[in-house]
């Protein structure tokens, strides 16, 4: 099913000497938005995780409404840098220069409130956003594919669920950040992290 997936990996203690940004960026009451997968778009390279599209035309456009969320992104392959998603999202907070190391990205997948996963193209979602999700991170992801299968596994709600053409996104996240600290979203949140658990331990 996930070949590589282990909540015992993604469980192991944090090194926190191996962090290397300061912490307290993000410790104060804005939603942390967790963007793990790599980014592409801008002319660069082919943007097959639409991160390029969230990071660039989603967050600007809902940032026009409301401030109280910031953006981090793993951005692993940095063939858009972190300077140059900085110039361009105006919610996203530069932690580093460069990519996460793996320390980095289990403190920032425990510390994150939403975690992002748009893969359209392909029909694997990828293991970052279920790694989050098993700290407790509520998922924006699209109705389609994968995806689907976990929403509709738990019975998540229609209005929390992004259009395949990702043409609601940045309606959709607007709901999801009034609503993830609910009863209904956190339950509905521990039933996913469940049911891929159960996943992957069948295997």
């Amino acid at each position: 099913w996930k070949d590589g997936y282990s909540t015992f990996e993604i469980r192991k203690p944090i090194n926190t000497n191996n962090i290397r940004f300061d912490t307290r960026l993000l410790g104060g009451k804005k939603t942390v938005v967790w963007v793990p997968n790599r980014v592409g778009g801008l002319g660069v390279s082919f943007d097959y995780t639409n991160n390029g599209r969230f990071l660039f035309e989603i967050v600007p456009s809902l940032w026009n409404q409301r401030k109280d969320f910031v953006v981090v992104a793993g951005n692993p392959n940095q063939k858009i840098t972190n300077a140059e998603i900085a110039e361009r999202c105006p919610a996203y907070v530069k932690l580093l220069d460069g990519p996460v190391n793996r320390d980095e990205y289990r403190w920032l997948s425990e510390r994150a409130d939403v975690v992002v996963g748009l893969y359209t193209n392909d029909t694997n979602g990828g293991l970052a956003s279920l790694e989050s999700i098993e700290f407790n991170a509520t998922p924006l992801f699209p109705d389609v594919h994968e995806y689907k299968v976990y929403y509709d596994a738990v019975g998540w709600p229609g209005e929390l669920r992004v259009n395949p053409d990702l043409s609601d996104a940045s309606v959709t996240m607007s709901r999801l950040l009034d609503r993830y600290a609910s009863d209904e979203v956190r339950n509905l949140r521990k039933k996913l992290a469940g049911f891929i658990d159960r996943k992957s331990t069948r295997l």
